[in-house]
């Protein structure tokens, strides 16, 4: 609150945004109210994220209406660590990329700052390599290979049901198209110079946007 002090009856803040934790919006204790009470503003006003309520609608809504996106993205996740934590994999990866004559794009992480645009960084790569990484788990999992029977071995078998899953490859198709849609309208709330009429029609295309996929996968 050392920075509270700064913000006199005399400074032009009439509001700010955060995240919706009650950390910071609680009506008791909440950072906003607390810097109500220290500038004497009672009436300036805390404004939850729109971007941070969009990504929680998201994930609210994926999470319990479609069961096959908790196993897409604990995939995702899981991919991502297998090749992090270990040099071995990473390295034959990387050949499965020269083999194949592709540029090496390793799976990154899913979650981050801004989530859903992390999760779409994660899907894009993952689709990018995914003839490399298929390649590479399919001769880890191969009972003839020395891997065969390790940790790293069962960890490739797991992985391999979910690359060679129609369901899941359709599902990580669908969560990109809906992800290219919210990212856009995640990065227009960002802008500075964004106005209420502009994000409100950003918002009624991207509902309309949405309702077209449901042409596309159902």
């Amino acid at each position: 609150m050392d920075g509270v002090n700064n913000l006199t009856t005399d400074s032009k803040l009439v509001g700010l945004g955060t995240d919706g934790a009650s950390v910071m919006l609680g009506k008791k204790t909440g950072a906003v109210q607390r810097i109500r009470e220290a500038t004497g503003k009672p009436w300036l006003v805390g404004v939850h994220c729109s971007g941070h309520k969009l990504e929680l609608a998201y994930k609210d809504m994926m999470k319990t209406n479609i069961p096959l996106y908790s196993m897409v993205n604990t995939f995702l996740l899981n991919l991502y660590y297998f090749y992090r934590n270990s040099n071995v994999n990473r390295s034959l990866l990387k050949d499965s990329f020269g083999v194949l004559g592709q540029k090496v794009v390793m799976p990154t992480r899913v979650g981050g700052t801004r989530w859903i645009g992390h999760l779409k960084m994660a899907i894009e790569n993952y689709l990018k390599g995914y003839p490399a990484i298929n390649q590479h788990l399919t001769q880890m999992k191969n009972p003839d290979a020395s891997s065969a029977r390790s940790i790293q071995g069962n960890k490739a078998v797991n992985l391999c049901k979910v690359v060679e899953s129609k369901s899941a490859w359709l599902m990580v198709h669908f969560i990109l198209d809906v992800l290219t849609v919210l990212v856009d309208v995640s990065q227009k709330f960002q802008l500075k110079t964004a106005v209420v009429s502009d994000i409100l029609s950003e918002i009624n295309m991207a509902v309309q946007n949405l309702q077209k996929l449901k042409t596309v996968y159902v």
